[in-house]
């Protein structure tokens, strides 16, 4: 018998959270597979996009949670233990007034969720045993599914986990909620690097299942070449957001322009800091420094982009990540990789296949950096970014291993 995998994503396949990147080549691969596969996105949206032949999408999630105002979720809160426990487990995380609204909110969607949980397996009327809940971020949701496991004794309830939603560090304040009876109501928490698993084994001691689980991108057949007229070419790709420091790179790419080199750099991807990056690149580069601002890419043109224009190192200086799909794409086209020392960052960027920096790296570091990927310099480093891909971020073979980790559950 068949089993209905029901996976819940922030909006897709709406593109309110750009989240088409990460999942459109997961569904791709699973929708291939013998299972029911079910899309329960949290808030619908914008764009929707296609999904493959025999994905069922279900928004009524989405629509509840649409409907649903702050009394609302108070009273929802109430109705749980949630609020009470994390009082007695981290009151003193709860002092600031942002926090506790931070734990009511959360306390109120896990509840509905529950009550969405029951209602959706019960009118469907399909056997716990043969259900399992995947959320894509680790968040409210999946702790009201795994609470409605309490009374939906069979079923499996599973997440995996990134940055944002691991890490408490990247909050303000630092304060996650729940993440105690969040873990107690789990089978399965799987984060897309290993530098994310061995973190929670650090930090809890009772945990369900937890193992790693890469994302991927599928084989783009794509085979970038580098630049052939000395010029060093720079590709990022990113949103235009603090965390990314992209001011950094700005004054980076300034410095190794400050050598003489010729430097062509090119973003991918838009935001809030543009204005700023652009009159910051104005004032600080030399006449042999280009940048370009390309804007949003989907993955299809950025592809194409990486096959009509040479590129000879792609570079993420974020301050936090989980392990960025940007990287995989491009290490899938070979190039190399500059990257700082955070997150999934040191097991997708290695020597094989570039250089990392240390976490908080200053501009004439990275760019010193930079100067070592000059058109020439990097020989092996292409081949090496090709293995990787194909060892550890290929689509195909991690999706197909996470459902059949899913089936174990």
């Amino acid at each position: 018998m068949s089993i209905t995998l029901v996976i819940s994503p922030e909006s897709y396949p709406w593109d309110l959270a750009k989240e088409q990147t990460f999942l459109a080549p997961e569904i791709e691969v699973l929708s291939k597979e013998p299972i029911s596969l079910v899309m329960a996105p949290q808030r619908i949206g914008g764009q929707r996009l296609a999904v493959p032949t025999g994905v069922e999408v279900d928004e009524s999630l989405a629509r509840e949670v649409a409907g649903l105002r702050r009394a609302e979720l108070v009273i929802r809160a109430a109705r749980t233990s949630l609020v009470a426990e994390e009082f007695v487990r981290r009151g003193r995380a709860l002092s600031s007034l942002r926090a506790l609204k931070r734990l009511v909110d959360y306390a109120g969607r896990a509840q509905h969720a529950a009550d969405w949980a029951r209602r959706f397996v019960r009118a469907r009327r399909l056997e716990g045993s043969r259900v399992i809940f995947a959320s894509y971020w680790w968040g409210p949701v999946t702790t009201g599914v795994g609470l409605a496991a309490a009374t939906l004794p069979e079923l499996r309830v599973a997440s995996r986990a990134h940055g944002f939603d691991l890490y408490e560090d990247r909050s303000e304040p630092a304060y996650l909620p729940c993440r105690h009876r969040a873990l107690a109501v789990l089978h399965g928490l799987f984060p897309d690097s290993e530098t994310g698993t061995r973190w929670l084994k650090r930090t809890y001691t009772k945990l369900p299942r937890v193992e790693t689980a890469r994302l991927g991108v599928a084989n783009p057949g794509v085979q970038n070449r580098p630049s052939a007229d000395g010029t060093l070419r720079v590709v990022t790709c990113s949103l235009q957001v603090p965390v990314k420091r992209l001011e950094l790179l700005v004054d980076a790419v300034a410095h190794a322009g400050g050598s003489g080199a010729r430097i062509e750099w090119t973003h991918h991807g838009t935001g809030p800091l543009q204005s700023s990056l652009e009159a910051r690149a104005r004032r600080l580069f030399p006449s042999n420094v280009r940048v370009t601002f390309a804007g949003y890419s989907t993955q299809k043109e950025l592809f194409e982009w990486y096959r009509t224009h040479p590129a000879d190192v792609f570079v993420n200086v974020s301050q936090s990540e989980g392990t960025p799909v940007s990287i995989m794409e491009a290490i899938a086209c070979g190039i190399p990789v500059l990257a700082t020392a955070v997150g999934g960052n040191p097991e997708i960027c290695t020597a094989r296949n570039g250089l990392l920096v240390g976490e908080n790296p200053t501009a004439e570091e990275v760019g010193a950096a930079l100067l070592r990927f000059a058109p020439g310099a990097s020989t092996g480093w292409r081949e090496g970014s090709l293995a990787i891909w194909r060892e550890k971020y290929d689509a195909a073979s991690n999706y197909r291993g996470w459902l059949e980790t899913l089936r174990s559950l």
